[in-house]
């Protein structure tokens, strides 16, 4: 069963960082907004469903979500 967290991020620096932390960290994770599903580690992916509003970070195992929690907590909206 996948885990979800609310994100909204502002502006291409925060896009990059947000996409490196998942990346470097190992986050096995996908973006979705609507019925757009995307990889959660690709700077084209996150871009295409327009992460300055609110969108769902689906992570797939629990370690993922703790650690992504932790890092990625100011993008968290809610």
């Amino acid at each position: 069963m996948s885990k979800e967290i609310k994100l909204r991020i502002e502006g291409l620096d925060g896009i990059k960082e947000f996409v490196k932390t998942v990346e470097v960290n190992g986050i096995k994770a996908n973006v979705r907004r609507g019925i757009l599903v995307r990889n959660a580690s690709s700077l084209l992916g996150v871009l295409s469903i327009d992460p300055s509003k609110e969108f769902i970070l689906s992570l797939h195992s629990d370690g993922d979500f703790n650690l992504a929690r932790s890092l990625l907590k100011k993008y968290i909206v809610g």
